[in-house]
């Protein structure tokens, strides 16, 4: 398969497409951290997904649980990025502040 094709699409015109989604027609912009998380969340979950049909990397074809080293690196990018949307949304919109 030709996985870095696969990365080009997912981890950066789908990824951009979310993100541009999330901050202009969701306005999730002004929650902090949400649009960061929404990145990592999306590139681990999107390199978890292209990992399943990319060449095993020599040496690490034999890990627990059958994942690849992609694989579990990316685990916590989709865990820390759900934590990071959490918290964002359940912080109350900061007030804009007055101009001058």
């Amino acid at each position: 398969h030709p996985s870095q094709l696969y990365e080009a699409l997912f981890e950066g015109l789908i990824l951009f497409l979310i993100l541009l989604w999330a901050t202009h027609r969701a306005k999730l912009g002004n929650r902090r951290g949400v649009i960061a998380g929404i990145f990592v969340m999306f590139y681990g979950v999107f390199r978890i997904a292209i990992e399943t049909v990319r060449q095993p990397d020599a040496g690490l074809e034999n890990l627990p649980l059958g994942l690849t080293m992609g694989m579990y690196l990316s685990i916590p990018m989709v865990l820390g990025g759900a934590f990071l949307i959490w918290r964002g949304m359940k912080e109350p919109i900061p007030a804009a502040q007055p101009a001058g």
